[in-house]
């Protein structure tokens, strides 16, 4: 086995190890969609049906706990998919005849400055929203909850 070939072979098992990454960021972002869609529903149910402020207080924190290691989890693997796409990948593509994920990146780039990419950070903008919901469910159960202490 030549140079080339190893370093085919080595490249080969990079892009599948990147690939088994983003599969398990996606089941990732699954679950905390999932949970949080369900803490969501039952939060609503608690202020708005029930009007159970303190269970809504409380899931309402966990909901945004919850939000934010969403995001620290977003912000993870994103550091971690550049950094193996930046300091391994493109090393080891730029010993190869071609290089598909430069490519890749340059066409991305080139669809970047026509506007094509409108959604470039969309799970974040789902998590903020997410989050906020939650505040505002906090907001509003918090304000006659502390109203009913100061009663007593």
């Amino acid at each position: 086995m030549n140079e080339q070939e190893m370093i085919l072979e080595i490249y080969k098992l990079c892009i599948s190890s990147k690939e088994k990454f983003i599969d398990r960021s996606f089941g990732t972002n699954k679950f905390y969609l999932i949970t949080t869609m369900i803490i969501l529903m039952v939060t609503s149910i608690a202020f708005m049906k029930i009007k159970f402020l303190l269970l809504t207080i409380s899931l309402s924190g966990m909901g945004i706990f919850i939000c934010s290691l969403w995001w620290l989890n977003e912000d993870s693997y994103s550091f971690l998919l550049s950094t193996k796409y930046r300091y391994v990948l493109d090393v080891l593509e730029q010993k190869l005849p071609f290089a598909p994920g430069i490519e890749e990146f340059k066409a991305i780039q080139e669809r970047r400055k026509k506007k094509i990419f409108v959604f470039q950070n969309s799970q974040k903008l789902l998590i903020t929203i997410i989050m906020l919901v939650f505040v505002v469910f906090l907001v509003f159960a918090t304000i006659p909850f502390c109203e009913s202490m100061s009663l007593m």
